[in-house]
């Protein structure tokens, strides 16, 4: 099981907006099971499996020792990306692309800061 990694997760817990005009949105309850597995030394695949949006695809490459290459899909909508992982810090960024949404293409920048390298 060294290879596999397997989350079963709730979202949208405590979910909830209100608005200025005074609506207030609640979400469902969802949850999904996700499972990851690293089958060559720099490729990784990810499932997960959302009891609300069904099945969703993804895949990661390491170009090099600190960039990571990132496919996905679902039933209709894809999306791709890249990292970088320094030495304190992750940066990372998406594009979704959302054909069927009200929001349409989404770009999507992450920070990510290790806290372990600073002791």
């Amino acid at each position: 099981l060294n290879k596999y990694n397997v989350i079963i997760a709730l979202d949208n817990l405590f979910s909830t907006k209100k608005w200025d005009t005074g609506l207030r949105e609640n979400y469902n309850l969802n949850s999904y099971i996700s499972i990851a597995t690293k089958t060559l030394e720099k490729v990784s695949i990810f499932s997960e499996y959302d009891f609300d949006k069904k099945l969703r695809l993804g895949l990661e490459l390491k170009i090099i020792e600190m960039m990571i290459l990132r496919f996905g899909a679902d039933d209709s909508n894809f999306s791709f990306g890249f990292g970088f992982e320094l030495k304190n810090f992750n940066i990372d960024y998406a594009y979704i692309d959302n054909r069927y949404d009200i929001f349409s293409n989404n770009h999507c920048l992450g920070l990510s800061l290790n806290l372990k390298e600073f002791r």
